[in-house]
């Protein structure tokens, strides 16, 4: 129940994201335009295609009737499901770009939103890839809390990000004390 329950939870971020991406946007790359009297800057487009392929447990229970219709409205090059279920679908290098930036921004404003939610969370860092996480947390104030569910608001996002990067997810959340730098709790997916 729990991983169907994750699966439907990451294909509905990836529709989120996906829609995000198609919306115009004035903070892409720049580039210098070569005319010296135009003064003005052409966003950077890479056309490079990218093929990424999502597991088939993303689709349990989602139905996509037309591939085409599906790959023109999410403004991928193409989409085709695979023998195992999986979904294959290939993008310019501009509109991963773009996909890939609209989910970790919204992985920023969770987290933002966790410190106001959860007093105990003083800082979470993580790396580029979103594989190590550190959550310092005021020892005083986590003493009292049964289930640290910051992983669990967090991983969602982080397997969407990953799997939207080509990478199988993995990822680490080390519960640290922020006074001392001791880790109290680590939890890591998969299982090690």
């Amino acid at each position: 129940m729990k991983r169907r329950f994750f699966s439907i939870l990451i294909a509905c971020s990836l529709v989120a994201a996906l829609a995000a991406c198609g919306s115009p946007s004035s903070n892409g790359a720049t580039a210098p335009n070569t005319d010296p009297g135009a003064g003005q800057t052409e966003p950077v487009v890479d056309e490079t295609p990218i093929e990424i392929t999502f597991p088939a447990e993303m689709f349990e229970g989602v139905e996509i009737n037309d591939l085409d219709a599906y790959a023109e409205g999410n403004d991928f090059i193409s989409a085709a499901f695979n023998d195992d279920g999986s979904l294959t679908v290939t993008m310019t290098t501009t509109k991963h770009n773009k996909m890939l930036a609209a989910i970790k921004s919204n992985f920023e404003d969770q987290v933002d939103q966790l410190y106001s939610d959860h007093p105990y969370v003083k800082e979470i860092t993580y790396d580029e890839d979103l594989a190590d996480i550190k959550i310092l947390v005021d020892p005083e104030l986590y003493k009292d809390v049964s289930t640290n569910i910051v992983p669990m608001i967090l991983s969602s996002t982080i397997e969407q990000y990953q799997i939207n990067a080509g990478k199988a997810p993995a990822y680490t959340f080390s519960t640290v004390d922020a006074s001392t730098n001791q880790v109290l709790d680590s939890v890591s997916y998969p299982a090690n």
